[in-house]
């Protein structure tokens, strides 16, 4: 009987499926380029079949590597499946979770209340990914996430935590002639990047400052508050970060609200490490709104 493929290279394949270059797919399995040539030379052989072809945008899966990267698809599902499974057998808090967040929430809210988590729970320690974007907790990219916004993925467990209320600031230094003269006409605004995806502030500001000019276009909150500290323009930001800013102004209300969830994957609900700072982070953000 032959031995079956190696996961090894399934997984080389996989990679190569999401990055669509062998760089890319290197850099996403932390292996130089030659280690993922050599492992698609090898399952090709081992097949008798192409598995990609390259072209002049990079690589496309033949009809053969689909079928592969499909089968490699349920098989990676499976074995983190079973590692989600494991994990909820620990009955002790202690071990690695990983918290992702955005970058405001982890530098302002979590980070500085992390000596009070050790002192809760001296075996737990929390591993902070600040990243606007919505890591996969399917992939076990993180264990928990505060997200702004309800999460849309049907197979995932979520708890509403606060609603944030959302403002337009602009800096003291300046005057901004408000309310003498209100509205976005005209005026300079920095506005989120479109990198982390549609978001209702900046569909407002879209529609509310069409003639307005913007000056800059930033993923992270704590960009924007920096630029709009330095005068740069107005901004709409979460009064619940912006209001601690001693050097910026509160023009007016947006009637913008953002929803802070708390996410988990069901496999891990019972994990006593990940319940454990699932209940922290819930005393922790409940109070932000």
């Amino acid at each position: 009987m032959s031995s079956p493929l190696d996961w090894e290279h399934l997984k080389t394949l996989l990679a190569l499926s999401r990055g669509a270059t062998l760089s890319g797919a290197a850099r996403a399995l932390a292996v130089d380029q030659s280690t993922v040539t050599r492992r698609l030379s090898a399952m090709e052989a081992r097949l008798g079949v192409r598995l990609i072809e390259r072209n002049g945008d990079g690589i496309h899966l033949t009809a053969a590597g689909e079928t592969a990267v499909a089968g490699a698809r349920s098989m990676e599902a499976a074995a983190l499946g079973v590692e989600r499974q494991l994990s909820g057998l620990d009955a002790r808090p202690t071990g690695t979770v990983r918290v992702t967040t955005l970058e405001m929430i982890a530098a302002r809210v979590i980070a500085p209340a992390l000596p009070q988590l050790a002192q809760e729970h001296p075996g737990l320690v929390l591993e902070v990914i600040a990243d606007n974007r919505t890591l996969d907790l399917t992939r076990r990219d993180a264990d928990l996430a505060l997200r702004l916004g309800r999460p849309t993925e049907p197979d995932l467990k979520a708890r509403k935590l606060a609603t944030l209320t959302l403002g337009l600031y602009g800096s003291t230094g300046i005057d901004w002639q408000w309310p003498v003269n209100p509205g976005l006409d005209n005026r300079p605004l920095i506005v989120p990047d479109s990198s982390i995806g549609a978001t209702p502030e900046a569909s407002w500001l879209s529609e509310q400052g069409r003639d307005a000019k913007v000056m800059a276009r930033l993923s992270s909150l704590t960009g924007q508050i920096a630029a709009c500290r330095a005068g740069l323009g107005i901004a709409c930001l979460p009064d619940v970060f912006a209001r601690e800013e001693a050097d910026l102004y509160r023009l007016a209300d947006t009637g913008i609200n953002r929803e802070l969830w708390l996410v988990l994957h069901p496999d891990l609900s019972d994990a006593a490490r990940v319940r454990a700072a699932a209940d922290w982070l819930v005393r922790l953000c409940s109070s932000l709104g």
